[in-house]
């Protein structure tokens, strides 16, 4: 979107007083305020084409929802209600993942700021909730612990993923940090496999990652030859852990060119945008229609593992080349959603189920949560429902 910008671009305060004494609408009624605010500013000039730049400052913490006067908790209120909440549940069920228990709650409390931490400017999200600071292991006790617990285990059950490892020990041992690597830097931190007592590996130079992985390749019979480069690195890896986990960032100026120049394999030449329509519109449409896929993507890499020249991600290759979604590249139907009736009822209906203590304040993120599990619900009903009886999200729950 390119916006033409007057000399008078509004400030922060400007902006704000604009958007919520000018057009006096109900935040609760906007879907998307970052959406509503490019919309309006497609009208006013003076709002700017870039806000996340020109309204930064160390003063406020910018969001969408404030300019539209969706105003947060103080963090005093915050810390009241997250409390509360965190006080309600028995401790036997007590979530061990607060950040995780935080996002469940904005679901339904809309002055919940999306990322607390630099909103209040808090260094923890335990604050939140009323509880203690945790004195975490230092890295030398933290890794006596891993350590000693990777020893404990038989050799037939040592596992191979250390991440997911240590993100189980750290579930159960409050004083291990959900993120050593970035707590422990500068006071020890190497890598996981150190953590564990476990030698650390040295990678191959890029050079010897080609030949390492052109020669397995070259091992297989030609009709048995993987067309999936990249699984196929995954299963070498297995065999030989000197090979990075991420060829493309760790070799990244050291002489990567791309996955099939790693196995020393000449460039394909890929469909055009155009070619990618006409073979997947093709193979989309000679299906009946009871076994037409739902799920596109995996239909495409379905056609990708036999047709090499589709790209690996389309949405890339095909940026700012014809690109719009899956649905057009396959030319599929448009997606038939509920009618503004049907909607009306089924929203009501999960209102009602919920319990009166319970009841979601903020309605649109509320109907954001039942469109995750119902797909039929439109992103936009404002914009779907219009002169079809759209009137309000208020009325689309019945509380009119």
């Amino acid at each position: 979107m390119s916006l033409k910008r007057s000399d008078k671009t509004f400030i922060y305060e400007q902006a704000r007083e604009y958007l919520t004494d000018y057009w006096y609408w109900n935040p609760q009624e906007i879907l998307c305020f970052e959406e509503k605010y490019f919309e309006v500013a497609m009208l006013e000039q003076r709002l700017p084409a870039n806000p996340r730049e020109c309204f930064f400052s160390p003063d406020h913490f910018f969001a969408f929802s404030s300019l539209f006067g969706d105003d947060f908790f103080t963090f005093d209120e915050l810390v009241e209600f997250c409390s509360y909440e965190y006080q309600q549940i028995p401790e036997d069920c007590k979530p061990a993942a607060l950040l995780g228990f935080y996002k469940n709650l904005r679901v339904m409390e809309q002055r919940m700021p999306s990322a607390p931490e630099q909103f209040y400017g808090v260094n923890s999200i335990r604050m939140l909730f009323g509880l203690k600071q945790i004195a975490f292991f230092t890295y030398q006790e933290a890794e006596e612990f891993c350590t000693q617990k990777f020893s404990n285990l038989p050799s037939d059950q040592k596992p191979a993923q250390l991440t997911l490892f240590y993100k189980k020990l750290s579930t159960k041992e409050v004083m291990l940090p959900s993120t050593p690597e970035r707590h422990y830097r500068g006071k020890g931190w190497t890598s996981y496999r150190v953590l564990f007592g476990l030698e650390d590996i040295i990678h191959l130079s890029y050079e010897d990652a080609s030949e390492y992985c052109s020669g397995e390749y070259k091992k297989i019979s030609d009709n048995k030859k993987p067309t999936d480069l990249v699984a196929f690195y995954s299963v070498l890896r297995l065999e030989n852990l000197n090979l990075p986990s991420s060829p493309s960032g760790f070799y990244k100026n050291k002489g990567w060119v791309s996955w099939r120049a790693l196995f020393e394999l000449e460039e394909k030449v890929l469909f055009s945008y155009l070619e990618a329509v006409e073979n997947c519109s093709k193979k989309y449409h000679e299906l009946s229609d009871e076994k037409k896929p739902t799920n596109l993507t995996d239909f495409y890499l379905e056609l990708r593992a036999l047709e090499p020249r589709l790209p690996r991600i389309p949405g890339e290759v095909y940026k700012n080349k014809g690109w719009i979604s899956f649905k057009a590249l396959f030319n599929a139907n448009e997606k038939v959603f509920l009618t503004y009736e049907e909607a009306v009822e089924f929203c009501t209906k999960k209102y009602e189920e919920c319990l009166v203590n319970e009841k979601p304040s903020n309605l649109r993120k509320f109907y954001r949560f039942l469109k995750a599990s119902e797909p039929i619900l439109p992103g936009q009903p404002e914009e779907k429902y219009k002169g079809k009886g759209w009137k309000s999200i208020r009325a689309m729950f019945s509380l009119v």
